[in-house]
């Protein structure tokens, strides 16, 4: 009876330390998120704002795509800490309007709108960003 009591005592521990080792290793692995910037800026084409657009940055540490909407020449996002192997500008202009529900006389209008930008700044775009934690001012037109 006596060995019985003191084998149960024993697995009773053994179970303990296990339930501890395992809540120590998932407690190690919460290091919280990785360090966030704020980048905001302004993006001009022909020496005025962007009326509107869309900036989009493309980590180099894992490939994630992170994008902003850019009204009246402003924008601003919060990216992971480390290089933007690329920055790409959209640019927008209103061409016409139509049906979103084509043949539903009460369907609700939809705006056409053209890319304006050249591919250099999109689909080529050979700019950079370094994203430094904290707050950080981006800048980009002509």
């Amino acid at each position: 009876m006596m060995k019985r009591f003191e084998c149960s005592r024993l697995n009773w521990r053994g179970s303990l330390a296990g339930v501890l080792l395992t809540l120590l290793v998932f407690a190690s692995g919460c290091g919280g998120a990785p360090p966030t910037g704020n980048v905001s800026g302004t993006i001009q084409w022909k020496k005025q704002p962007l009326e509107r657009g869309m900036i989009e940055f493309l980590a180099e540490s894992d490939g994630r795509s992170y994008a902003a909407e850019i009204a009246n020449g402003a924008f601003q996002i919060e990216l992971p800490v480390g290089k933007m192997k690329s920055v790409r500008i959209y640019g927008y202009k209103k061409i016409g309007e139509r049906p979103r529900y084509i043949g539903d006389p009460n369907s609700p209008m939809e705006e056409i709108t053209k890319q304006i930008l050249p591919k250099e700044w999109n689909e080529e775009s050979q700019i950079t960003l370094e994203v430094v934690k904290g707050e950080q001012t981006f800048n980009y037109g002509e």
